[in-house]
């Protein structure tokens, strides 16, 4: 009968496909968490962030100095309902499965990596802290590591925004001559400019500007209207008495 581990084919190409990928992942961190361990361990955190959530943890992460060199989280049994469902660059979480613990998962790790002497494992377990450093690489107490993080996340917190906000105008300050030069040879309409520099223009260019221009209203014509020409009512029974054969009236 063939071994299990020895001959058996289909299990030892699982090893070497899951060799492969412990590789990939530690080649994409320097920094490996017994995350079980290090949020356990959370109220060394200053009061403001102390008990993150998975999601808040991460976060953190971010505003470590150790953030450049890549985290990896290493966590026990399967995934958790919170865990986070995407991930910053940089930042990497793996779960250990059912019966295989985060420090059997984190040692074997260390132990296949090409580069364990530039590891850094958190963790205050002092079986895993025995093989990590028989293996070369560093250690890091999870108190220690946190209390660095909140450190971190203090000088990333008062340090002012990058972006550079514009000053605040000041009402009383004086427009300089070219602005308001300006401001004037372009004839401003008052909703298009801030009250600060309306107050400034002078006058004199305010009542420059010409209102539109409107189309004329019509002339009234200055001949008469031409209406039907009539005679007078005395001349009118005149006419009707003669067309009946009676003398018209005397003048």
């Amino acid at each position: 009968m063939s071994s299990l581990w020895g001959n058996d084919y289909f299990t030892r190409n699982r090893a070497s496909r899951q060799a492969e990928m412990w590789e990939y992942l530690v080649d994409m961190a320097r920094v490996i968490l017994d995350t079980n361990n290090v949020l356990g361990a959370t109220d060394a955190l200053p009061t403001e962030i102390a008990g993150p959530t998975t999601q808040e943890f991460v976060e953190l992460l971010r505003a470590s100095r150790r953030y450049p060199d890549g985290f990896l989280l290493v966590c026990d049994g399967i995934p958790w309902e919170d865990a986070p469902k995407t991930l910053p660059n940089g930042i990497q979480m793996s779960f250990s499965g059912h019966g295989v613990t985060a420090d059997d998962v984190i040692a074997r790790v260390v132990s296949q990596s090409s580069i364990s002497r530039q590891l850094l494992v958190v963790t205050t377990d002092r079986a895993l802290q025995k093989q990590v450093k028989r293996l070369k690489g560093s250690i890091m107490d999870s108190k220690a590591f946190l209390q660095e993080l909140g450190l971190d996340w203090e000088r990333v917190a008062s340090t002012p925004s990058q972006a550079a906000e514009a000053p605040a105008l000041d009402p009383n300050a004086v427009l300089p001559l070219d602005v308001v030069a300006e401001a004037e040879y372009v004839q401003p309409q008052k909703d298009g400019i801030l009250p600060s520099i309306w107050s400034k223009l002078s006058p004199k260019a305010l009542k420059s500007r010409k209102p539109a221009k409107t189309a004329p209203a019509d002339k009234p014509s200055e001949e008469p209207p031409r209406v039907g020409f009539s005679f007078d009512p005395k001349t009118l029974e005149d006419a009707e008495r003669i067309a009946r054969g009676q003398p018209p009236h005397d003048p």
